[in-house]
């Protein structure tokens, strides 16, 4: 299969930013932790896929807390995978490597597929879904996150203001679009939520340095038809400073996250669907 220009963009993005992600990616951390609260109680599937696993950090929790599993995680990226694999590759349960959910095909299905903060960036999300759906067996769980549509909404708005002729060719899921695409790949809510998580920077030039430490900053939700000229993203900085600093001196940043745990099944009973509202 081949990748659009978005995919491509991702890819790339991630992998100049591999080597310096784990120092930045804290939101993504926390993240991580939450969602590994939502995994089931033992003992878990033989056999757990991991989609996006980056450097390893939600990687490290499904071998921590599947013992008796075996972990297949694949990325797009592949200095991703060479981070993850140098942070966990000693431990035999887990096999790595560089694949694109939209191509990847498994011969035996997964009881568990576990994504944290990746499938945001696949596009359109119902084929991930889709996607996701065919690789779990009957029954089979889904633990994800992904980032929602107001995620870094002050550095949209700031952008804005700064370039109007210039906004993103695309956006992330609302609340609804990611509702719709898991009930038709056939996905029950066992739980699902969704939260507000805010970070805090010394300045925008200090935030803007930590997303493209992250990576974040590529794919469809950040380009636009030409790029911020080195005016633009000066008058874009200053923009944020000044309209979102708060008490202490700092700027922040929004991510808007969407947790869910389900069930591939129409017979799946669900416990709990709460799908708007942060909690």
């Amino acid at each position: 299969m081949r990748m659009n220009a978005h995919e491509k963009s991702v890819r790339a993005r991630f992998t100049a930013a591999a080597g310096s992600y784990d120092s930045y990616a804290r939101v993504q951390k926390r993240v991580a932790s939450k969602l590994a609260t939502l995994m089931p109680a033992s003992p878990w599937p033989r056999r757990i896929l991991e989609i996006g696993c980056g450097s390893g950090q939600f990687t490290e929790r499904l071998l921590a807390g599947g013992r008796a599993s075996t972990v297949h995680a694949i990325d797009v990226s592949g200095g991703m995978v060479r981070e993850a694999r140098a942070r966990l590759g000693r431990d035999r349960r887990l096999s790595l490597a560089v694949a694109d959910l939209l191509a990847f095909e498994s011969a035996t299905p997964y009881g568990l597929i576990g994504s944290s903060c990746a499938l945001h960036w696949i596009t359109p999300l119902q084929a991930a879904m889709e996607r996701v759906a065919g690789l779990l067996e009957e029954g089979g769980l889904l633990v994800c996150a992904l980032m929602l549509r107001s995620t870094l909404g002050e550095l949209h708005e700031a952008r804005l203001r700064v370039a109007p002729a210039k906004p993103p060719l695309g956006r992330l899921p609302e609340p609804e679009d990611v509702r719709v695409c898991f009930e038709a790949a056939g996905f029950v809510f066992v739980r699902a939520f969704d939260e507000v998580l805010t970070a805090s920077y010394p300045s925008a030039a200090a935030f803007l340095a930590d997303i493209r430490g992250q990576g974040v900053t590529g794919g469809a939700v950040s380009r636009s038809t030409a790029p911020l000229s080195r005016r633009e993203i000066r008058a874009l900085a200053a923009d944020y400073d000044a309209h979102y600093r708060q008490p202490d001196g700092s700027v922040r940043a929004g991510f808007h996250v969407f947790y869910a745990k389900a069930v591939r099944g129409a017979g799946a009973r669900a416990e709990q669907a709460v799908i708007t509202g942060c909690r």
